[in-house]
């Protein structure tokens, strides 16, 4: 991880308006290894999880995490997340990646988070506009 992590890390973190609280449980907020802690307002409640950052690449812009636990967890063995912004014309286009493994079949795909994934998706946008 380079010290030009801190541009897309920034970027992040500037978008979290749905984010209550963010804290470095491990490391820090730019490099890979660190764990996170989040509290977040999920559609009908307020949620939180710890992950941590796998990758950050600042020429793709693109971030993967793995979420450790929280209340995703209850509901999936593992979830992985990643992001990837691209600049197209006077926004951007983001493409949200999530692998995830079901704690059973009862449990519905992790759709819960969509409205919440494509409001902070436009969040970011936002900020690109503004930088």
């Amino acid at each position: 991880m380079t010290s030009s992590g801190t541009n897309c890390t920034s970027c992040l973190r500037s978008a979290l308006k749905k984010f209550k609280d963010g804290k470095v449980v491990q490391g820090d907020w730019k490099s890979a290894g660190s764990i996170i802690e989040w509290t977040y307002a999920a559609p009908g409640n307020i949620e939180t999880v710890k992950q941590t950052i796998e990758a950050i690449d600042d020429k793709s812009k693109t971030i993967t995490c793995s979420m450790l636990d929280g209340d995703v967890m209850k509901y999936y063995k593992t979830l992985k997340s990643s992001f990837n912004v691209t600049a197209s014309g006077q926004g951007s286009l983001v493409k949200w990646t999530v692998e995830y493994e079901k704690q059973n079949e009862s449990i519905p795909a992790p759709i819960k988070y969509k409205d919440f994934l494509v409001s902070w998706c436009k969040n970011i946008d936002a900020y690109l506009l503004n930088a």
